[in-house]
């Protein structure tokens, strides 16, 4: 059994099993914060928010779940469909909640995060803890440090975006001795987040 589908192209539609369905929909911002460094070249934050569970690096971000109780989807782009209806009904309050989480966690007023979707993904997952599917929306905010010389609130590394050093990660996804999450290597070499440079 599959425990998970990831889908952002959603022309190549997949069909999802009808013991799939999803009972929980998840609403995660993730925010991209940016550095400029010499020869016009900039890094991207990752921090460790939960050190005592997953002590993992991963973006900045933060996620709202709810019930889902919408009819079944056959195919992740109808997912895909669904999700965006969902999110398009109570984006201005969960939008809001989100980005407050996202700058508690990095520590207030450290750092700004733009209510500007620059790019979106979508994910199915099984929880084996809540014994249950989830369909995400992930949604990717540019984010800001307002103060370049301020510690935030959680640890924090800093990934220059070149070729070298993704690649470095992509061969040993691991930062200082701790894993770098899944989607973060695949997120720093797409063109969305080349284009916040």
């Amino acid at each position: 059994m599959s425990t998970e589908y990831n889908f952002d192209d959603l022309s190549a539609s997949v069909n999802i099993d009808p013991s799939h369905t999803p009972t929980r929909v998840a609403f995660t911002s993730t925010a991209l914060v940016t550095r400029p460094v010499e020869n016009s070249q900039f890094e991207i934050l990752l921090c460790n928010p939960h050190p005592d569970t997953w002590n993992t690096w991963m973006f900045p971000y933060a996620s709202v779940t709810n019930k889902f109780e919408g009819q079944r989807a056959a195919t992740t782009r109808d997912l895909a469909t669904m999700l965006r209806a969902v999110w398009a009904g109570d984006q201005k309050r969960v939008r809001r909640e989100l980005v407050d989480q996202i700058t508690a966690q990095m520590g207030s007023e450290m750092v700004s995060v733009s209510h500007e979707v620059v790019h979106e993904s979508f994910s199915l997952k099984y929880s084996k803890s809540s014994s249950s599917w989830t369909a995400y929306l992930f949604l990717y905010h540019r984010g800001t440090l307002n103060d370049p010389g301020a510690t935030l609130a959680v640890e924090s590394v800093w990934v220059r975006l070149r070729s070298v050093d993704i690649q470095r990660l992509t061969a040993d996804p691991t930062i200082n001795g701790r894993p770098v999450a899944g989607n973060v290597i695949s997120i720093l070499d797409s063109e969305f987040v080349k284009a916040l440079g």
